[in-house]
């Protein structure tokens, strides 16, 4: 599969005393795209993400991706043939990103090992919970080192 994605500008990126990177928003759009490859058979899901992202109206480096992930369906065993109940799904990912060099500052890498849980109340809404572990990272920016760390992702399908 390919895909096409991009964002929107939040917040203002020219505050002088907070660098770029460690703001809230770029300041600018980004686009990107990628491919993505997915195997599922029975309650067993695999894929792999490739992806590049560059933002648009500043000197910020470009970002490549290389996510990979093994979800499991804890629950439902099987599907009803008639409703689609909650469905939980434990996963395990392998988030890596390579940055080009920016401001002076050399290229660098971060890869996290993320497990968590999936949790789909209906097919148009998931929930991920997701521990955030440093695996290596090479990455000198204004964020500094990563830490141990969480996320929570709501996707709403329309």
């Amino acid at each position: 599969t390919i895909f096409v994605d991009g964002s929107l500008p939040t917040g203002d990126s020219s505050d002088p005393v907070v660098p770029t990177r460690a703001q809230l928003g770029l300041g600018t759009p980004q686009l990107g795209a990628g491919l993505i490859y997915s195997n599922v058979r029975d309650r067993h899901r695999f894929s792999a993400e490739l992806g590049y992202s560059q933002p648009l109206g500043n000197d910020l480096a470009g970002t490549t991706r290389l996510n990979l992930a093994y979800w499991y369906r804890l629950t439902p065993a099987q599907f009803p043939e008639d409703e689609r109940p909650l469905e939980v799904r434990g996963v395990i990912e392998l988030l890596s990103e390579l940055r080009g060099s920016e401001r002076g500052r050399d290229a660098g890498t971060l890869v996290f090992l993320a497990p968590g849980l999936q949790i789909y109340p209906s097919p148009s809404t998931q929930v991920e919970f997701n521990l955030l572990v440093p695996v290596a990272q090479s990455l000198r920016d204004p964020l500094g080192d990563r830490q141990l760390g969480g996320s929570l992702t709501a996707k709403f399908r329309f």
